[in-house]
């Protein structure tokens, strides 16, 4: 987000406040402005969109928690998504994650609401 997207949130949340309120709109600026900074370091989700995969095809999304066990890797499978016809939708916070999208299995880092694929050797890294 930014600066200016900020502060248009923070003026627009303070007016909304006065009209609720009563009061100046300077009197809420800047609890407002507060509000809107700590909503920018919050962390953005990501959404992922993979195939819904069949019988001969799976398809999964699990979080990396650590390196190591016995399948190469400790991982937390991601069991909330949403149907979408042919597709289902994940929603993701940051970290790293295995996915495997109707048996084509690949390796994504998000961060920060963007999601991009990486590599194998880069997790241990």
């Amino acid at each position: 987000m930014t600066k200016k997207a900020v502060m248009v949130k923070a003026w627009k949340v303070a007016r909304s406040a006065a009209a609720k309120f009563g009061g100046k709109v300077k009197q809420y600026f800047a609890e407002a402005l507060r509000q809107a900074w700590k909503a920018t370091r919050l962390p953005q989700p990501a959404k992922l969109e993979t195939l819904t995969g069949s019988r001969k095809h799976k398809t999964w999304v699990a979080r990396i928690t650590a390196i190591g066990g016995q399948y190469k890797y400790e991982r937390a499978f991601i069991n909330n998504f949403k149907h979408l016809g042919h597709a289902l939708e994940y929603t993701l916070t940051d970290g790293i994650y295995d996915v495997c999208n109707g048996g084509q299995r690949s390796f994504i880092q998000v961060s920060g609401g963007v999601i991009a694929e990486i590599e194998e050797w880069e997790i241990a890294g």
